[in-house]
């Protein structure tokens, strides 16, 4: 028995690395170079212009208008178009004779044939169908389409506002992180000198060991709560390029803005009452209870 078998072909690395590369380039075309400091609404603007899943949100956006445009499509009526040719060698003739009764008259020897065709021949028709009962189904699937189209809005708009959310906490993180840790780096090195002191005076026996200990227990959790904060405010400056859309490597400098507190002279119950009016997945909620209402109502059509 023989039979066809083809092997694997995996890439090669210098495949693989002009790949990678073409990559990188297309990344960071379309990015603008930054040259002042960057400002907090200069980040927000870079992050809602050149972020990915922004750009993702808006492709399904256009994606789900096209399937609206060929939805409403549907409701039109179907236009059929036909032609057709035909060719003789021959004339299609007829001849006429009388009846006795029921019974054809014999034809005479010489008869009369008549044509009603011509050797060639061209059809050509165009029909107008509208069924009024595809049309209501396709009247429903619309509506549900343009919901569709309109949850897709929602979606947008709720990556807008996370994109603004995270850019403005990874944006002041990043600037606490750009005033701070060049303060934090000589503070480690007194704490640890400070360990190495008392562990001279604890083997010294200036001082009672378990007053050595606690002091030096106290000194490593200060020094472990610094080091998570090092770590927390330095991938602060990687997380915002991530949200503006830029490579990790990119040189970046934050301008130092004053922050102010921001006042919202708003109740409670009015907070309520907007969340629930403009809130993106409330919205989209509704859309979709409006979808699956019209589903029960295209069944019955479809019925």
């Amino acid at each position: 028995m023989v039979a066809c078998a083809r092997a694997p072909a995996p890439f090669d690395a210098s495949e693989l690395g002009s790949h990678v590369q073409s990559d990188v380039e297309l990344l960071a075309s379309d990015m603008k170079e930054t040259s002042a400091p960057i400002t907090l609404y200069e980040a927000i603007a870079r992050a809602l212009k050149y972020n990915r899943e922004r750009k993702l949100a808006a492709m399904e956006a256009a994606l789900v208008a096209r399937q609206l445009d060929l939805a409403q499509f549907d409701m039109l009526p179907e236009l059929t178009a036909s032609a057709g040719y035909s060719d003789r060698n021959k004339y299609l003739a007829s001849a006429s004779t009388t009846f006795n009764g029921d019974t054809p008259v014999p034809l005479s020897a010489n008869p009369t044939y008549t044509v009603a065709q011509d050797k060639e021949r061209t059809a050509r028709s165009v029909t107008f169908s509208w069924n009024i009962l595809d049309f209501g189904l396709s009247y429903v699937r619309a509506g549900q389409q343009g919901d569709r189209y309109l949850i897709a809005g929602e979606k947008i708009r709720k990556v807008r506002h996370n994109i603004v959310r995270d850019v403005r906490v990874a944006y002041w993180q990043a600037v606490a992180a750009q005033n701070l840790i060049g303060k934090l780096a000589p503070l480690l090195v007194r704490i640890d000198q400070a360990i190495a002191d008392s562990q001279r005076i604890e083997r010294a026996r200036l001082s009672p060991p378990v007053d050595a200990l606690t002091y030096q227990k106290s000194l490593l959790d200060i020094r472990r709560t610094m080091h998570e904060q090092m770590r927390r405010l330095t991938s602060a400056e990687t997380d915002l390029k991530r949200l503006m859309g830029m490579l990790p490597a990119t040189q970046i400098e934050l301008a130092d803005m004053p922050y102010d507190v921001p006042q919202i002279d708003v109740s409670l119950s009015d907070m309520e009452i907007m969340a629930l009016t403009q809130r993106p997945e409330v919205i989209e909620a509704r859309y979709q209870d409006r979808i699956s209402r019209s589903d029960v109502r295209a069944a019955m059509l479809d019925l």
